[in-house]
């Protein structure tokens, strides 16, 4: 299974590290794509569908897209890029999730999350698990 990961968020900054981190634990292999800031003026703070719909289409696969969201007006330019994208590409939203929610892979970590900030933590298999609608 090779599902596609896109990152948005509205700084393509914050967007560009997490797709560095990922390479650097999963290696060049893992299909993944930033999709932060704005095109025109580029890397403008704030989300762009344009931006997000050629990110999906550089790690769309047979097995489908993953598209993770920080905020806001993330949610919206995902959903629009997904429309834009069409029927080819499988696409899953992370939205039903929430901006209130914590993922860690550390339980010890998920519980102080959730006890110092009353946020809900779920281990990022779990995240995986909801967004194939498995939960």
């Amino acid at each position: 299974m090779s599902v596609g990961l896109v990152i948005v968020s509205h700084s393509a900054k914050l967007a560009e590290g997490v797709v560095e981190l990922a390479r650097e634990m999963g290696g060049e292999a893992v299909a993944i794509e930033p999709a932060g800031g704005m095109a025109d003026p580029p890397g403008a703070m704030g989300t762009d569908a344009m931006v997000v719909m050629e990110a999906i289409e550089k790690v769309a696969s047979p097995d489908g897209v993953l598209v993770l969201m920080d905020l806001g007006s993330a949610v919206m330019s995902a959903e629009m890029a997904v429309e834009m994208a069409g029927d080819d590409v499988r696409t899953v939203l992370l939205a039903d999730a929430g901006p209130e929610l914590a993922v860690c892979d550390s339980e010890t970590c998920r519980w102080h999350i959730e006890q110092a900030t009353g946020i809900p933590s779920v281990h990022p298999v779990e995240l995986l698990h909801r967004a194939y609608g498995l939960s």
